[in-house]
């Protein structure tokens, strides 16, 4: 199963499929908590996560799951890593 790295700055998108962008609000260091933005084609959702702690979202154009896996979180910057699920 492939990796892909995941590391943004709080508030800048990173594309994490060809037709997904993440985001993600407010990182929370203290707490290892932040909250991620999926947007996909002009539709965005809000996800809650926790540093360790698998987040799946869909790519609705390829039917694909992902989970956003995230390490760490240090001065409103993540780190972690994307994977399919299938």
């Amino acid at each position: 199963m492939q990796l892909k790295e995941f590391h943004a700055r709080a508030g800048a998108s990173t594309r994490a499929t060809p037709n997904v962008q993440l985001s993600v609000q407010n990182p929370d260091q203290s707490r290892g908590r932040y909250t991620l933005v999926v947007d996909e084609r002009g539709s965005s959702r809000q996800l809650r996560g926790q540093v360790n702690h698998p987040l799946v979202f869909t790519d609705t154009a390829t039917h694909r799951e992902y989970a956003l896996v995230v390490l760490s979180v240090v001065d409103q910057q993540v780190y972690g890593y994307v994977r399919a699920t299938q």
